[in-house]
């Protein structure tokens, strides 16, 4: 049976890693949103974009890449995200603006289940029991966010791509099967959990 000290010191640990994870994704996020509002601003010499495309073997054009003199790739789309195109609805510079915005508002939710992951972790290091409805709630809300992104997330994001800056809709497998996975996995494993702490309610009623 593991003493309630190392399993606190453990949970402080991992809660420590998500912290650190969470301030990283946020600084990216951060730097993102910087940069595309840099570019649109009048305080910036606009970089110059130059487009590429990666081929396979047969020489069909598998993904679009932008790069400028400073980055070398600044963007590289799978196919399965965008079309290989370098017809964009405005400038090339307009296009990397829109892509990073869209990118980045799209990955808000990993942002939300860092939050969460680092929430369930804080608990678990200071209670000396890991069955409470509050954890059980965060781990499931995780998975749920989790589905829903692995389901909609490339799908709104191709969309978004569409509409702002290719001006023609392409959606090619955008569904994130391993996320939706792990979704399903933390949703199943919150409600066995929650089905467990009601059972040991009730024993501990009958007692």
């Amino acid at each position: 049976m593991i003493d309630f000290n190392v399993f606190s010191k453990r949970a402080k640990t991992v809660k420590t890693i998500f912290l650190l994870v969470l301030i990283g994704y946020s600084a990216l996020i951060l730097l993102s949103l910087g940069f595309a509002l840099w570019e649109i601003s009048p305080l910036s010499d606009s970089s110059t974009y130059s487009v590429s495309f990666t081929f396979d073997q047969y020489g069909n054009r598998l993904s679009t890449v932008i790069e400028n003199d400073h980055f070398s790739p600044i963007i590289q789309l799978p196919k399965k995200l965008m079309h290989p195109t370098n017809n964009f609805k405005g400038t090339t510079n307009q296009a990397v603006v829109g892509i990073i915005l869209i990118g980045t508002l799209i990955r808000l939710p990993l942002l939300y289940v860092f939050w969460l992951a680092y929430q369930v972790f804080k608990n678990l290091s200071e209670n000396r029991t890991p069955f409470s409805s509050n954890l059980f709630d965060r781990i499931k809300q995780m998975g749920k966010v989790l589905i829903l992104y692995g389901l909609f997330g490339n799908l709104l994001f191709s969309l978004l791509l569409s509409i702002f800056t290719t001006g023609a809709l392409y959606l090619n497998n955008p569904i994130s099967f391993q996320i939706i996975l792990l979704g399903l996995v933390l949703y199943v494993v919150s409600e066995v959990m929650a089905f467990g702490l009601v059972l040991q309610t009730e024993v501990d009623e009958t007692l």
